[in-house]
């Protein structure tokens, strides 16, 4: 009798299996490349870096500093340099032609309305507070005396008075800038003239005391004008006059 053996399906072997998988694969393969086109070929450009634009040099000597503000230097009318304001960070060193210090500009709190001038020596020499009528108030070294007020008048002309109200000098609005005259009003002591980018301060004989090329508001020149103040008064009001009034000519 003849023994009956079980139907017995072959398993695939490894190697079958692999060779199946390749045959897969490669008609897939084909049948993308009939039907899918190429993917995109990308092209990199070289990124040029932007040109730098330098900042244009300042009008006349003034030189930027980082903060915005201006170096402003005047002359004498010889050309020699006489005055020279130099910006800090919470306000300003003047020194003369030499490069000696006369006074350091101090403000007093973030908005700058109130300043104190100190000497070479480091000694307080006064105040100057701006208020809000818009005057200027040139204060002593307690900060508790007025001695000094400068002021806008309706017609648009200014004036200086002393703590106690008494006229000291007139500044007229001219067309060519402005004139000072005296506490009478009738004799004239300087005028301050703008021609294009020359700022001058003149003397009666039309010789030149101080001059600029600078950016600076005229009104603010005429306070070196104003002698019967010391220098260093003179020049701190010179700096408020500018920072709060020189929007005007």
């Amino acid at each position: 009798m003849t023994p009956r053996h079980p139907h017995r399906t072959p398993l695939a072997t490894p190697l079958a299996g692999a060779a199946l998988t390749l045959v897969v694969i490669a008609a897939a393969a084909c049948d993308r490349g009939q039907s899918e086109p190429p993917p995109p070929t990308t092209v990199t450009t070289p990124t040029t870096p932007a040109a730098t634009t330098e900042p244009a040099p300042a009008t006349g000597a003034a030189r930027a500093t980082p903060a915005g503000a201006v170096k402003i230097e005047f002359k004498d009318g010889d050309g020699r340099e006489v005055l020279a304001f130099k910006p800090k960070d919470n306000g300003a060193k003047v020194v003369d032609g030499t490069g000696a210090e006369i006074v350091r500009i101090t403000a007093k709190g973030d908005t700058g309305d109130k300043v104190k001038l100190k000497g070479p020596d480091d000694t307080v020499l006064a105040y100057i507070q701006a208020r809000d009528d818009g005057s200027l108030e040139i204060e002593d070294p307690t900060s508790k005396q007025r001695l000094f007020v400068f002021k806008r008048q309706d017609d648009g002309d200014y004036k200086l008075e002393d703590g106690a109200g008494t006229r000291l000098y007139d500044v007229k609005v001219r067309p060519y800038g402005f004139e000072i005259f005296d506490s009478k009003g009738d004799r004239e002591l300087y005028k301050v003239k703008v021609k294009g980018e020359k700022t001058s301060l003149r003397r009666p004989d039309d010789s030149t005391a101080y001059a600029t090329k600078d950016p600076v508001a005229a009104v603010a020149v005429a306070c070196l004008g104003f002698d019967a103040l010391p220098q260093p008064l003179r020049l701190g009001l010179y700096h408020q006059v500018q920072k709060h009034l020189g929007r005007t000519p």
